[in-house]
């Protein structure tokens, strides 16, 4: 029987494990060809746009996640968060510079520039951020939920002007272009939001799951009819539509962080399992399975399916860090495996003569 503590969080493993699913399948994206028929090219940039806006979620959950740590002090928060978030995300952006400037031809002074911004392929921006939120929410973690909600709505009117203009007017340089990735006012919001429900739980009606059903349709129909309408579909997160369904998913999964102690079903225990890995997943997955496997040592002429071809690196790069972080839970001291982002060997109790229990990585 799980404890009481890890089974209360176990909802929030399953939200993150469905979000690193499609986090990795966007990533496995690339454009669809003319040759490409429309029965694939069409479910893939609907994962495509789903992939974008499940990004939301994990601002949600680690804003719910830093407000439960409020009583720990500014120090030790600033240590945990340094041990297991920030030392790995440096260890994996080391590992994906060097695998695309010696297999891909990154250039090296780019290389330099990607890993002091952890722009490893462009995607640990979201570690970026991250770091910037928990600093930037220390004078507010104390702040009782109607003002942190307050200042959700705030962020979240800011960011939508925010990414209106970037869709109008796109930064010319590499480096704004980087930064605009990491701009707090589109994420800020549902790291708030998150940390609102620590401090006082809500619940939505069932009423409103039609009505939000219906949103997020409408939503989806918006952006493949302005794709057609312009000749071009947007390839990031600087669309409102991928803007207000991130929102939507995260006022929908809001309601459901803070659930009652038990364990999940045995139908989401997968995802529970990929959500607890989740981080490790998302620092392995791009460098290795992505960037490595399938874009320098695996040839595109291989497949001459795009179907095939999309799914062979969604694969590999979901069960390839799945693989890692079975393989690191064995040989890996738990006290080397933290700052790698996987779990180590569970360590016995002292004096026991007993072997450990299972032990659940911390909570990012």
């Amino acid at each position: 029987m799980a404890s009481t503590a890890s089974a209360r969080l176990w909802r929030l493993d399953v939200i993150r494990g469905a979000a690193i699913v499609f986090v990795v399948l966007m990533h496995a994206y690339f454009d669809p060809p003319g040759w490409a028929p429309d029965h694939q090219a069409y479910p893939a940039r609907l994962a495509y746009f789903l992939g974008h806006t499940v990004v939301p979620l994990f601002f949600l959950i680690s804003g719910f996640l830093f407000a439960r740590e409020a009583r720990h002090t500014t120090r030790d928060l600033a240590r945990r968060k340094a041990a297991t978030i920030l030392v790995p995300a440096l260890l994996w952006s080391l590992v994906a510079v060097g695998v695309r400037v010696h297999s891909l031809g990154l250039d090296a002074r780019q290389g330099a520039i990607d890993l002091v911004t952890l722009n490893a392929g462009g995607q640990f921006f979201y570690v970026f951020v991250l770091l910037i939120l928990f600093g930037a929410a220390l004078p507010v973690r104390h702040w009782p939920a109607m003002k942190l909600a307050l200042l959700a709505l705030a962020f979240a009117a800011a960011g939508l002007l925010r990414t209106l203009a970037l869709e109008r007017d796109w930064p010319a340089t590499n480096l704004g272009a980087i930064a605009a990735y990491r701009d707090p006012l589109l994420w800020g919001g549902y790291f708030l939001v998150g940390m609102a429900v620590a401090k006082r739980p809500v619940r939505l009606p069932r009423s409103l799951v039609p009505v939000a059903a219906l949103a997020g349709a409408t939503l989806i129909a918006a952006w493949f009819t302005q794709a057609h309408l312009t000749g071009a579909y947007p390839d990031s997160y600087f669309s409102p539509f991928v803007y207000l369904f991130g929102w939507l998913l995260v006022l929908c999964a809001a309601p459901a962080l803070p659930g009652p102690a038990g364990v999940p079903a045995l139908a989401l225990r997968p995802l529970e399992w990929l959500g607890r890995h989740s981080y490790a997943i998302f620092l392995a997955h791009m460098p290795l399975f992505i960037g490595l496997v399938t874009d320098a040592w695996y040839p595109e002429a291989a497949l001459d399916d795009y179907a095939s071809r999309v799914l062979f690196r969604f694969a590999t790069g979901l069960l390839g860090p799945m693989a890692l972080v079975l393989l690191a839970s064995r040989v890996l001291p738990a006290r080397i495996a933290r700052y790698t982002g996987f779990p180590g060997r569970p360590s016995a109790p002292r004096g026991s003569g007993l072997p450990s229990p299972t032990r659940r990585p911390r909570e990012a």
